[in-house]
């Protein structure tokens, strides 16, 4: 399977700098309110505003697995990998502990990638620049109905 860093659509920053790309993972479990807004549902209650301050923690690392208290009892172990209790204070909020998880990265799959990537063969790239185009076209003619967020991206695009 093509790995969206291979495929080196252009040269902008975005697209250059895919494979730095690192994924913090927060998990939380709790209940929540559901709110319907003309087509839109919103999420809201006091788990939605934990999950969200958790986003902006005191972890020292630019990848990880971060599991609050209620799910790393029903998840328990991840990959055998010691966690690393953790708390954080907030104001409006209290004392929230959590475990993080550091996985390996052979474990998360991105051994070598600061390697310069094989180029991706021409017709792999030819394909996905015309489903690109051709998925743009049906859009700005409203010729396709939409199938939710990141629609625009094939979920395999090399076909391999």
């Amino acid at each position: 399977m093509l790995k969206l860093c291979e495929l080196q659509l252009c040269v902008c920053e975005a697209c250059v700098s895919v494979k730095d790309l690192r994924l913090k993972m927060v998990l939380h479990a709790g209940e929540v309110a559901i709110e319907h807004i003309q087509s839109f549902e919103k999420l809201f209650g006091i788990d939605v505003i934990v999950a969200h301050r958790l986003l902006k923690n005191s972890v020292p690392a630019k990848e990880y697995i971060l599991m609050t208290t209620p799910v790393h009892q029903r998840l328990g172990d991840f990959h055998a990998l010691k966690p690393e209790k953790r708390q954080e204070n907030y104001d409006d909020i209290g004392k929230i502990e959590y475990f993080v998880y550091y996985p390996s990265a052979e474990l998360i799959g991105i051994d070598g990638v600061h390697e310069k990537p094989a180029a991706p063969r021409s017709l792999s790239k030819l394909r996905w620049y015309l489903r690109l185009d051709l998925i743009g076209l049906l859009d700005i003619f409203g010729l396709r109905k939409l199938r939710g967020k990141f629609f625009h991206l094939p979920l395999n695009p090399g076909g391999e």
